[in-house]
């Protein structure tokens, strides 16, 4: 009976530890949903999967993903018992490319360094047996053999003196470069990202079966964002688009012939929705009020004093902090074509699915892949605030626009065949017309200037009448008609001592309340006019004001 239970045991153990041992299997990535930020990437793995309880191992994974994201599918009656994330559980560490390159970069090296070495070497040995050679044939010469001799044997040292130098600096830097080379090799193999991944699975089977697991999960370094062209012939005719995207991916896997769609959606936003919770007004205390008092009360009106200056001294301090931020905004290469690619409407976002098998390298650096070529019909106007900046400006009206699933983007400008600069694109704005900048336009020659002769200042009584007078001159230099958008403005007061007054206005629609003078202009060919704007400002004598 003894024997039974041990042999039992022993057979039970066995099963066991068998049960447990990992069965490792690589997997190879079939497509990948790029987001805005991260990539739903879809693996397949052939696996041979034993009856009951089996751990698997699937490499060649993303380094960093999100756990929670991990989706598994079995083939037949397989019950995945759970799936997590780990790394470097293969025994057969897979070299990187970018390994691959250093350690072929590091042979170079060496290779170099040897016959640098040896070059330095010879030349070392030829200046010490010209050392030896000169101290040997100075013993029987005259003194004009001596001086060629030493003629001779200074230029030759000199010159394997610095040939050596020179030698030694390439060596120098050469052994430099091969540290950093062994640096980023130790950092490859020691760094579990730049390796990949592995996803660990327990299964169930009630038979041995083998088959294809199909895996799914969000990567974490990944995403893409838009780029625009936009041409413009003549602005009869409607404004071209290229939509392009920069797809970037640094998961520690390369994107080889692989199924490409990129969404315009982000999986990490929160999708909780907000709840506005009940908002209580409550009285602030004067925390340095109330300790004054209670100073004065204990102490004098002397303490309260000295804690009243300290702590004014306080708030002046915490008033003077300020927090300030700056942000920031060359002619592109020839863009490469269209790629085929179908646009599909989802509920809170669109996709770009592209029809061809794509190649993507995981270094970080941006592909560029051209998704759409497109004619968006548009309205044209010319924009000018002469008093701001005397150039006018080209904008392109778009309606409808959401019809082309825009997301914000910077844009090259072309205007026929010439590069015009950069413009931002902006579909989120909340008009129902997207407003394009393309550019500065020359022909378009606007001057503001203001008419010393009709303007000046006046003394009346204790105050100060000051009239400006500015005229606006405009001509049309193309060779057809073009609309016109001029902006200026003159002051709106805010104290009641002071007066503005608008006398001139050359027919624009005025704002009152903001002072914004607009005019809307439709000139011919070669067509000029002139617009004035005169307003006037009463102040007390002796008074400055900002911006007169």
């Amino acid at each position: 009976m003894i024997q039974r239970i041990a042999l039992f045991l022993i057979a039970f153990t066995a099963l066991e530890a068998q049960a447990q041992e990992p069965h490792y299997t690589g997997s190879t990535i079939k497509s990948v949903t790029v987001y805005s930020q991260g990539a739903e990437m879809f693996h397949t793995a052939k696996v041979s999967i034993p009856k009951g309880v089996s751990r698997v191992v699937v490499g060649k994974v993303a380094a960093r993903i999100d756990e929670s994201s991990i989706q598994v599918s079995a083939p037949g009656a397989v019950t995945v018992m759970s799936a997590g994330f780990g790394q470097n559980f293969l025994p057969d560490v897979v070299e990187k490319p970018a390994f691959r390159q250093l350690a072929d970069s590091l042979e170079n090296v060496k290779l170099a360094l040897s016959k640098l070495a040896n070059t330095r070497k010879a030349q070392e040995g030829t200046l010490a047996l010209l050392d030896k050679n000169q101290a040997l044939s100075g013993n029987n010469a005259n003194v004009a053999e001596l001086t060629k001799l030493a003629d001779y044997y200074a230029a030759k040292q000199i010159e394997l003196r610095n040939s050596i130098f020179a030698l030694e600096e390439k060596e120098a830097k050469l052994t430099q470069l091969r540290t950093r080379i062994l640096q980023q090799m130790k950092e490859l193999n020691e760094n579990p990202e730049a390796a990949g991944g592995q996803i660990v699975l327990q299964l169930m089977a009630p038979a041995a079966v083998s088959g294809t697991l199909e895996i799914r999960y969000v990567a974490l370094d990944a995403g893409w964002n838009t780029n625009y062209d936009l041409k413009l012939e003549n602005i009869s005719k409607p404004l071209k688009l290229m939509y392009k995207a920069n797809v970037r991916q640094q998961t520690g896997l390369d994107w080889k012939n692989v199924k490409l769609t990129l969404n315009t959606g982000n999986p990490s936003n929160s999708g909780v929705v907000p709840e506005l919770a009940t908002w209580f007004l409550q009285q602030q205390i004067d925390y340095t009020r109330y300790k004054n008092e209670v100073n004065a009360a204990l102490y004098g009106s002397r303490a309260m004093e000295e804690v009243a200056v300290v702590g004014y001294g306080e708030q002046k301090k915490s008033a003077d902090i300020k927090i300030r931020g700056v942000s920031t905004m060359a002619a592109p290469p020839p863009p490469p074509a269209a790629v085929p690619a179908s646009i599909v409407q989802h509920q809170t976002s669109a996709s770009f699915d592209i029809d061809i098998p794509y190649d993507i390298a995981g270094n970080g650096e941006n592909h560029s892949v051209v998704l759409k070529e497109m004619d968006m019909p548009a309205s044209y106007l010319y924009y000018s605030v002469p008093k701001l900046d005397q150039d006018a400006f080209l904008m392109a009206n778009v309606t409808n626009f959401a019809a082309y699933n825009l997301l914000p983007g910077e844009a090259n400008i072309m205007i026929g065949n010439l590069y015009a600069g950069k413009t931002w694109i902006n579909p989120q704005a909340t008009e129902d017309t997207l407003k394009v900048s393309l550019g500065r336009d020359r022909q378009v020659v606007i001057r503001r200037e203001l008419m010393a002769q009709m303007s000046g200042t006046k003394l009346i009584g204790s105050s100060v009448r000051k009239t400006y007078t500015y005229e606006i001159r405009v001509r049309n230099g193309k060779q057809e008609a073009v609309k016109l958008q001029l902006k200026d403005q003159y002051p709106i007061s805010t104290d009641k001592n002071v007066e503005t007054d608008l006398s001139e206005s050359s027919g624009a629609t005025v704002n009152a309340e903001t002072g914004e003078l607009a005019w809307e202009l439709d000139l011919k060919p070669g067509e000029s006019r002139t617009l004035r704007l005169t307003y006037t400002v009463k102040h007390p004598k002796g008074v400055q004001y900002q911006g007169l």
